[in-house]
């Protein structure tokens, strides 16, 4: 049995099962944090989320912003037994696309960071097709659920 994953597999396995929800990558393209205007969403002993207000994008009924999760040193020491070594993820910038109506949400991308407040070369990063991306229930009390409250207002 093949035991080796992928770096985006094992971050994204551990940081959702930790509560932070499904992520997914998209590039950074230009998109510098030190620009960014960072407010906290969430925050408990293993993570803190944060949203980049200046990232908020309106068409229609829906919204685009960028989320921001710091891991907690706890998070990052761990390690998965027989597992080639891998860096460990301070950080994650997510990609969001927020329906404000219908109470759904689509993650577009993630990129993983061995840094702090998404700094230095993404790690990992995964994009997905917008157009393909199925939307998800926002389920009450999630990041998602935080993250359309300050976009949709």
């Amino acid at each position: 049995m093949n035991t080796l994953i992928t770096f985006a597999q094992w971050a994204s396995r551990h940081v959702s099962a930790l509560g932070a929800g499904a992520l997914f990558l998209f590039p950074v393209w230009g998109l510098g944090t030190a620009h960014a205007e960072w407010a906290q969403l969430e925050k408990t002993e293993q993570l803190t989320h944060f949203f980049d207000k200046d990232s908020v994008k309106a068409a229609h009924v829906t919204r685009y912003a960028w989320t921001m999760t710091e891991l907690s040193d706890v998070l990052t020491n761990t390690g998965i037994p027989g597992a080639v070594a891998t860096p460990k993820v301070k950080s994650t910038l997510t990609r969001w696309r927020v329906h404000c109506i219908s109470d759904m949400v689509a993650r577009l991308s993630i990129s993983f960071y061995e840094q702090p407040q998404g700094k230095g070369t993404p790690l990992s990063s995964q994009d997905e097709t917008e157009w393909r991306v199925r939307e998800t229930p926002i389920r009450p009390g999630s990041l998602q659920a935080l993250l359309k409250k300050e976009v949709c207002q």
